[in-house]
């Protein structure tokens, strides 16, 4: 496991394949776009900025909410910790009107469901 100079721990990022292909094209769109997800990815990955809890087929994610300036879109990262692998997997980066669509039915067929009760 990883710290940060304030003995934080580092998650290390890793890209679900859906999100991997959404997100090369969300930011080939929008430069600023990705210099601002990178830097909230950081964050995520070390605790300074914390998500909010997803419920029902969600759980076990967290989603976190953003706005580009100049912008009306709100965007979300939906994220999941393995605590015990030290990951941060990042389920979906995208426009909040898309975010969760496919979500519970990829959340159903991928390993989460391993981290439900």
């Amino acid at each position: 496991m990883e710290e940060d100079t304030k003995g934080r721990t580092r998650y290390k990022i890793e890209f679900k394949d859906r999100c991997s292909k959404n997100y090369t094209k969300l930011v080939k769109r929008d430069p600023a776009l990705e210099k601002k997800v990178n830097g909230l990815l950081a964050k995520l990955a070390t605790g300074e900025i914390c998500g909010d809890v997803l419920h029902a087929k969600l759980r076990g994610m967290r989603s976190y909410h953003f706005r580009m300036p100049k912008v009306k879109n709100q965007y979300r990262i939906v994220y999941e910790i393995d605590k015990k692998a030290s990951l941060l997997h990042v389920h979906e980066v995208a426009p909040r009107s898309r975010a969760y669509v496919g979500l519970e039915r990829h959340a159903e067929e991928s390993d989460h469901k391993r981290y439900r009760k």
